[in-house]
Protein backbone atom coordinates (compact mmCIF):
# COMPACT_ATOMS: atom_id res chain seq x y z
CA UNK A 1 0.00 0.00 0.00
CA UNK A 2 2.60 2.46 0.74
CA UNK A 3 4.73 1.72 -2.47
CA UNK A 4 1.47 2.57 -4.77
CA UNK A 5 0.72 5.45 -2.68
CA UNK A 6 3.72 7.01 -2.90
CA UNK A 7 4.11 6.14 -6.81
CA UNK A 8 0.33 7.84 -7.25
CA UNK A 9 1.69 11.09 -5.27
CA UNK A 10 5.21 10.82 -7.05
CA UNK A 11 3.63 11.16 -10.40
CA UNK A 12 1.20 14.36 -9.19
CA UNK A 13 4.78 15.55 -8.12
CA UNK A 14 6.07 14.91 -11.71
CA UNK A 15 3.05 16.59 -13.06
CA UNK A 16 3.50 19.65 -11.05
CA UNK A 17 7.19 20.20 -11.21
CA UNK A 18 6.27 19.37 -15.71
CA UNK A 19 4.27 22.67 -15.45
CA UNK A 20 6.83 24.78 -13.29
CA UNK A 21 9.30 23.63 -16.23
CA UNK A 22 7.48 24.32 -19.01
CA UNK A 23 6.12 27.94 -17.42
CA UNK A 24 9.72 28.48 -16.91
CA UNK A 25 11.43 27.31 -20.54
CA UNK A 26 10.14 29.73 -23.08
CA UNK A 27 10.78 33.50 -21.71
CA UNK A 28 8.27 35.62 -22.17
CA UNK A 29 5.23 32.91 -23.61
CA UNK A 30 3.42 32.73 -20.45
CA UNK A 31 1.86 28.75 -20.29
CA UNK A 32 -0.48 29.58 -17.40
CA UNK A 33 -1.27 33.20 -18.76
CA UNK A 34 0.56 35.88 -16.83
CA UNK A 35 -0.98 34.46 -13.20
CA UNK A 36 2.40 34.80 -10.76
CA UNK A 37 -0.09 33.59 -7.81
CA UNK A 38 -0.69 30.17 -9.66
CA UNK A 39 3.07 29.99 -10.25
CA UNK A 40 3.12 30.00 -6.54
CA UNK A 41 0.62 28.01 -5.79
CA UNK A 42 2.05 25.43 -8.11
CA UNK A 43 5.60 25.48 -6.60
CA UNK A 44 4.48 25.74 -2.88
CA UNK A 45 2.31 22.69 -4.02
CA UNK A 46 4.94 20.32 -5.62
CA UNK A 47 7.00 21.14 -2.58
CA UNK A 48 4.60 19.83 -0.08
CA UNK A 49 3.73 16.80 -2.38
CA UNK A 50 7.40 16.08 -2.35
CA UNK A 51 8.46 16.30 1.40
CA UNK A 52 5.47 15.28 2.90
CA UNK A 53 3.87 12.85 0.42
CA UNK A 54 6.80 11.29 -1.21
CA UNK A 55 9.86 11.59 0.90
CA UNK A 56 8.68 11.04 4.55
CA UNK A 57 6.11 8.35 3.22
CA UNK A 58 8.89 6.17 1.69
CA UNK A 59 11.24 6.72 4.60
CA UNK A 60 9.23 5.91 7.65
CA UNK A 61 6.95 3.33 5.52
CA UNK A 62 9.51 1.29 3.82
CA UNK A 63 12.11 1.31 6.41
CA UNK A 64 9.93 1.36 9.38
CA UNK A 65 7.39 -0.93 8.30
CA UNK A 66 9.43 -3.35 6.31
CA UNK A 67 13.46 -3.07 6.79
CA UNK A 68 13.03 -2.11 10.98
CA UNK A 69 10.95 -5.64 11.44
CA UNK A 70 13.25 -7.48 9.13
CA UNK A 71 16.32 -6.82 10.95
CA UNK A 72 14.93 -7.00 14.64
CA UNK A 73 13.77 -10.75 13.93
CA UNK A 74 10.37 -9.89 14.73
CA UNK A 75 6.71 -10.66 12.61
CA UNK A 76 5.42 -6.95 13.01
CA UNK A 77 5.46 -3.68 14.05
CA UNK A 78 4.86 -2.64 17.47
CA UNK A 79 1.25 -1.00 17.16
CA UNK A 80 -0.15 -2.61 13.72
CA UNK A 81 -3.81 -0.52 14.22
CA UNK A 82 -1.85 3.04 14.87
CA UNK A 83 0.22 1.90 12.02
CA UNK A 84 -2.43 1.52 9.88
CA UNK A 85 -4.36 4.46 11.30
CA UNK A 86 -1.34 6.45 10.17
CA UNK A 87 -1.17 5.09 6.25
CA UNK A 88 -5.00 5.92 6.21
CA UNK A 89 -4.58 9.60 7.30
CA UNK A 90 -1.74 10.06 4.94
CA UNK A 91 -4.04 9.96 1.57
CA UNK A 92 -6.63 12.13 3.13
CA UNK A 93 -4.32 15.02 3.44
CA UNK A 94 -3.48 14.05 0.24
CA UNK A 95 -7.15 14.64 -1.08
CA UNK A 96 -7.99 17.81 0.94
CA UNK A 97 -4.24 19.48 -0.30
CA UNK A 98 -4.97 18.46 -4.08
CA UNK A 99 -8.92 19.79 -3.41
CA UNK A 100 -7.73 22.96 -2.54
CA UNK A 101 -4.99 23.52 -5.07
CA UNK A 102 -7.72 22.37 -7.71
CA UNK A 103 -10.84 24.24 -6.35
CA UNK A 104 -10.45 26.64 -3.84
CA UNK A 105 -8.04 29.62 -3.75
CA UNK A 106 -5.18 28.26 -2.06
CA UNK A 107 -2.00 30.38 -0.21
CA UNK A 108 0.76 30.88 -2.82
CA UNK A 109 3.44 30.61 -0.35
CA UNK A 110 4.12 28.27 2.27
CA UNK A 111 4.77 31.75 4.74
CA UNK A 112 1.28 32.36 3.97
CA UNK A 113 0.68 29.13 5.96
CA UNK A 114 1.49 30.50 9.12
CA UNK A 115 0.66 34.24 8.69
CA UNK A 116 -1.81 35.30 12.02
CA UNK A 117 -3.47 37.53 9.78
CA UNK A 118 -7.12 38.00 9.69
CA UNK A 119 -7.41 38.22 5.78
CA UNK A 120 -6.97 34.70 5.21
CA UNK A 121 -7.20 32.80 1.80
CA UNK A 122 -10.79 30.88 1.25
CA UNK A 123 -8.94 27.59 1.10
CA UNK A 124 -6.49 28.53 3.61
CA UNK A 125 -7.88 26.07 6.55
CA UNK A 126 -8.00 23.15 4.46
CA UNK A 127 -4.61 23.86 3.31
CA UNK A 128 -2.82 23.53 6.18
CA UNK A 129 -5.05 20.11 7.12
CA UNK A 130 -3.90 18.88 3.67
CA UNK A 131 -0.06 20.09 4.79
CA UNK A 132 -0.42 18.43 8.40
Amino acid sequence: MYFLFIVTTACAGLALATVIRIELSMPGVTFLSNNSEKYLTIVAIHAIVMVFYVVIPALFGAFGNFLLPTQLGVRDVAFPRLNSFMFWVTPGGFVLLLHVFLFDRSPSTPLELSSLTAARARGSTTYRLGAC
